[in-house]
């Protein structure tokens, strides 16, 4: 279940006023087992040609920095912009300022799109569980979706920020 948070409080430097955090079920459910398997695989060496401690330990911690760079997705409504980020190292981070968001809308993601960060057909997608998304198209005609499991909560907090002022004629 995604962790969501309606706030107005000061986070690091930026005031943001929702963050939903989803995990990335599938990456957890595959990579821990593998850890855990190898590791018991090399200390007691079984089998016909045993894992050695070493090769298991280097594999197990580049299953852990796999989970630090893309274990979790973290979307934020901050005061000003739009950012989001994979994992607990915040690194890479996306961000989009209100002003170059021409639209947002509800969407559902095909599943064989699939998940993490990759190009579709309709624009760049960034999920971590789920089908749900948030389709946004950029005034420079652009498409990007963000997975999401509090859709309704994620538009609700958006949506305020996009409204434009009356033009002049």
């Amino acid at each position: 279940m995604a962790e969501t948070s309606f706030m107005s409080e000061r986070s690091g430097n930026q005031e943001w006023v929702w963050r939903e955090n989803q995990p990335c079920w599938l990456l957890w459910a595959t990579l821990v087992p593998v850890q855990v398997g190898l590791l018991t695989l090399g200390a007691l060496g079984l089998g016909e040609r045993p894992l050695p401690l070493p090769e298991a330990g280097l594999i197990c911690a580049v299953s852990l920095l796999a989970l630090l760079l893309l274990g979790r997705l973290v979307t934020e409504v901050r005061s000003d912009r739009l950012v989001w980020h994979f994992g607990w190292l915040g690194r890479p981070r996306w961000q989009l300022r209100f002003d170059e968001i021409e639209r947002v809308e509800l969407t559902r993601n095909r599943a064989l799109e699939g998940l993490g960060i990759r190009i579709t057909a309709s624009g760049w997608l960034y999920n971590a569980h789920g089908l749900s998304a948030l389709q946004l198209t950029l005034k420079n005609g652009r498409q990007l979706r963000l997975g999401t499991q509090q859709g309704q909560r994620l538009l609700q907090a958006l949506e305020p920020r996009l409204q434009r002022p009356p033009q002049r004629r």
